[in-house]
């Protein structure tokens, strides 16, 4: 029922775009209000928007990935035709009601041609941007400081990742690069934090390659990871998951990879690091990845441990902070939200989460998220970056 209701809404607002670009295009001139411009006009568009939906449908092989690389571009774009429309028309809507401009003004044939102008440049520019910029890797850092004593360490340096998404757009080159300013960072301990996959395994451009990359990470006291929402064999329709089940379960050669990698994977599980600090991995909220919704409370998880040494938790969303920082947790670290990903969503970001992008206290735990490396839907990012976190902590004694 959930791929019909994609569908359908896919197709309205496809409709929608046509007939109001139909409508620009009259006010240009006279000859494209003619049925041997409108139709062929038609196909073409018609036809770019339905090979999303056959991309849905197609069975998986090279023609199915490009095409579904192509889908999530292709939403990117329609995205912002429907933004800025809405945007336009909100504000011929407004001088209207107020009065601003002369009786009659807005269905004059030059104020259109050139309004239409304008938000054709705007959709045209800001697709663009997004495109380039969503492989431009940036790198922040945060400093934090830890009450508590470490056995032998002053200082730890965290480097963390999340939101590869592999498989459509984001590929081996990308892993080339994200390990090798991991480990100019000189890391002592890297945390992957979920969605490393993007739902399909058998959309990456080359595993072993991946895998290579992956284990060429270098650090201290080694590399954690955690599964996320899409670590899970999930359609996918323009990049968006249809099925949201909790019960999906994982690819097992996902398993495999990062098991060839020397990454640890911690599926509600904790490790302590050389008895001196410990790693806590969380299973994701919405999809434990083996068809049960078996996620462990963090008390449950803490239970047992010495509290006096720093513990840091690795969980892909970043929910329950209070209840993580009751259970003792000193850094919980987290992706999910992409930061908003796009502009205007992440103006909405802070409105959904308790901490959507960034550093915060809660209490005396420190909640890190980050905006991560690879992308959801839309193959673009506008106004948030794609980043490594690099996290600085100093372990003072207790007061």
């Amino acid at each position: 029922m959930l791929r019909v209701i994609y569908i359908f809404a896919y197709i309205l607002l496809n409709v929608y775009i046509i007939l109001r670009t139909l409508r620009w295009f009259y006010y240009c001139h006279g000859m494209f209000g003619l049925w041997r411009f409108r139709i062929p006009y038609i196909i073409i568009v018609g036809g770019m928007a339905s090979l999303v939906i056959v991309s849905f449908f197609l069975q998986e092989s090279g023609k199915h990935y490009r095409l579904e690389h192509f889908s999530s571009q292709w939403f990117g774009v329609l995205f912002y035709i429907i933004f800025y429309v809405a945007v336009a028309d909100l504000i011929r809507l407004l001088m209207k009601l107020f009065k601003l401009t002369p009786k009659g003004f807005f269905e004059k044939g030059r104020f259109v041609f050139v309004g239409g102008l304008v938000v054709i440049a705007l959709i045209i520019s800001t697709s663009i941007y997004g495109f380039i910029h969503v492989r431009d890797m940036k790198v922040v850092h945060y400093q934090a400081s830890i009450e508590k004593p470490c056995e032998g360490i002053e200082s730890l340096r965290i480097v963390m990742v999340a939101d590869q998404h592999l498989g459509y757009t984001i590929g081996v080159r990308d892993m080339e690069k994200m390990a090798a300013m991991i480990n100019a960072r000189k890391p002592d301990l890297v945390c992957i934090t979920g969605d490393i996959f993007d739902n399909n395994y058998n959309a990456l451009d080359d595993s072993e390659g991946i895998m290579k990359a992956f284990k060429s990470i270098e650090s201290t006291y080694g590399v954690y990871a955690c599964w996320g929402n899409h670590d899970v064999k999930e359609p996918l329709f323009s990049g968006f998951s249809v099925n949201a089940r909790g019960d999906a379960v994982r690819d097992p050669r996902m398993e495999q990879l990062l098991k060839d990698a020397g990454i640890q994977v911690l599926d509600d599980k904790v490790a302590s690091v050389e008895d001196k600090f410990y790693v806590i991995g969380r299973l994701d909220y919405e999809k434990a990845g083996d068809g049960t919704s078996n996620r462990k409370d963090i008390t449950q998880l803490t239970e047992g441990l010495d509290l006096s040494k720093p513990i840091i938790a690795i969980d892909h969303e970043p929910r329950e902070l209070e209840e993580m920082e009751a259970a003792g947790v000193d850094i919980d670290l987290s992706g999910h939200t992409h930061g908003g990903q796009i502009f205007p969503m992440n103006l909405t970001n802070e409105l959904i989460w308790e901490n959507g992008w960034g550093i915060m206290q809660k209490g005396s735990m420190y909640s890190v998220v980050t905006s991560g490396i690879g992308v959801y839907g839309p193959a673009m990012r506008v106004f948030t970056d794609s980043e490594i976190v690099v996290m600085d902590v100093d372990f003072l004694p207790a007061s």
